[in-house]
């Protein structure tokens, strides 16, 4: 989102010099987009040979979007602690359970680091920013911004729902190790899948 914010648009080669994912993986990122709205396709006309899609941002993705939905989020988060720690649980194990399940297609991707980048896309705007390593079954991912930071550092159930969600979509055990909300430079997540996921790498 930042790089089609920046230049208000970019074609799907621009995305592969700027971020290196393969064009398939860009496909599935940006489908996400466009079906969250976040996204829309133009043709690139002025050019010789064949209009060129072009990614844009929507309206929805503009500036400004984030700090708006900061502050909806901590909001809500206000009332459910209102509710008290046990049903504020339930809630975020709820709303967790119920992303996963609007989102099982990603379970479904037989590639990890594809699976993991499409999962990241879901959870995060600045997904195009984190690096993803490893291999086999551990990878590990790092971000370096957090656009909800405000947000997390008042309810540090934030991250741990992100974890859950980030496990379910994956198929993977989630261990944060590093946390901007708690004062570290970067989040970092250990993800561990299971013995015969590590396959189809």
């Amino acid at each position: 989102m930042r790089i089609l914010r920046q230049s208000w648009g970019a074609t799907l080669s621009d995305l592969r010099r700027e971020i290196g994912l393969s064009p398939t993986a860009l496909r599935q990122q940006l489908t996400l987009l466009e079906r969250d709205g976040l996204v829309q396709r133009a043709l690139a006309r002025g050019r010789p040979g064949r209009p060129a899609i072009v990614y844009q941002p929507t309206t929805a993705a503009g500036p400004g979007s984030e700090e708006g939905f900061a502050a909806l989020l901590t909001a809500v988060l206000r009332t459910m602690e209102e509710q008290g720690p046990e049903r504020f649980g339930q809630i975020l194990e709820g709303v967790a359970t119920r992303l996963a399940a609007d989102h099982g297609r990603i379970a479904r991707i037989p590639h990890a680091e594809v699976r993991i980048r499409a999962a990241l896309a879901v959870l995060f705007d600045v997904a195009d920013e984190a690096a993803v390593t490893g291999g086999g079954r551990e990878y590990e991912i790092v971000l370096r911004t957090c656009s909800l930071l405000p947000v997390a550092q008042q309810f540090r159930g934030l991250c741990a729902i992100t974890r859950r969600l980030l496990g379910t979509l994956v198929g993977a055990d989630v261990e944060q190790l590093e946390s901007i909300a708690q004062g570290a430079p970067r989040c970092r997540f250990r993800l561990t899948l299971p013995g015969d996921a590590g396959a189809a790498t």
